[in-house]
């Protein structure tokens, strides 16, 4: 089974980054706010800092080992990643930090017992570093906003009370913990299994014939049957969403459960077919 390549942002997804500005905002400009306020965006917006003082707050909290000692981990974040690393993965941290502020990272995970690998990308535009990524996860909408040309890569938004306003796009899901993290990318490889099993087994092309032959059975016009192939996995099932003829009007999934047994469900824009019947349709 192939290892997933998983990369992390840094602060706000191993660290508790609200928590550490509240701090901060208190010990530097003695201004109380709640960590689920501390965003740029919130604070700068309300007034409670000029935009300078934010940019103040964060080379504090970022850049002195002072802050960096004082820095709390995401309830289960060092746990999950040794387990992560124990099955084999290959884990990347890729931050918008300074290389200085960086090293201080580093550092923070090498007390904890993690020698990973971190890139700096010292921007907000992480797409060259995130190249190549299975599976990447940050607290910033706005970075995971530049990575969805890369659609091999599942991104996901480490949810906080400061970003639960954000709007996100369809290609970017929201996760709420580590022990979700470890439970998706343990799900994204089995999806990985199942579509290697798929592929060396001819059940998705075999699939695409049984959708084409529906579409011809319907009265479609031999050009007018086409597949788009797009398979969606899940850890049971096969989705194939098939644009099948114009009498389809835009619907036409076809549905392989229980894969091992090749037991076949259709939607209801083939009412005529008996479900019991479609396997037939797999012979040559």
């Amino acid at each position: 089974m192939r290892k997933l390549v998983l990369g992390f942002d840094f602060d706000g997804v191993y660290t508790n980054c609200p928590r550490l500005k509240s701090d901060g905002i208190k010990k530097l400009f003695g201004k109380d706010v709640l960590p689920e306020h501390c965003s740029r965006r919130l604070v700068v917006g309300r007034g409670i800092l000029t935009d300078s003082q934010y940019s103040e707050l964060q080379s504090q909290i970022y850049g002195t080992p002072y802050f960096m000692a004082h820095t709390e981990e995401v309830t289960g974040a060092i746990r999950y990643t040794k387990k992560l690393i124990e099955r084999g993965h290959d884990l990347r941290i890729i931050t918008a930090r300074k290389q200085e502020w960086a090293d201080l990272a580093r550092k923070w995970l090498k007390r904890r017992g993690l020698n990973l690998r971190i890139t700096a990308t010292e921007q907000g535009n992480k797409s060259d570093a995130c190249r190549g990524l299975d599976f990447f996860v940050d607290d910033d909408v706005d970075k995971l906003f530049w990575l969805r040309n890369y659609p091999k890569c599942n991104l996901y938004l480490f949810s906080w009370p400061s970003n639960a306003h954000e709007h996100i796009p369809e290609e970017i899901r929201r996760i709420g913990s580590w022990q979700e993290i470890y439970h998706e990318v343990n799900k994204l490889q089995r999806k990985e299994k199942l579509q290697e099993k798929l592929e060396k087994s001819g059940i998705a092309e075999n699939c695409v014939r049984v959708a084409s032959k529906l579409g011809q059975d319907r009265g479609s016009r031999q050009g007018d049957c086409y597949t788009n192939r797009n398979y969606l996995y899940d850890e049971t099932t096969l989705t194939i969403d098939c644009d099948i003829g114009c009498n389809m009007q835009g619907d036409g999934r076809l549905i392989v459960k229980q894969l091992g047994k090749v037991v076949f469900e259709i939607s209801n824009s083939y009412p005529h077919y008996n479900r019991r019947d479609l396997p037939k349709l797999l012979g040559d």
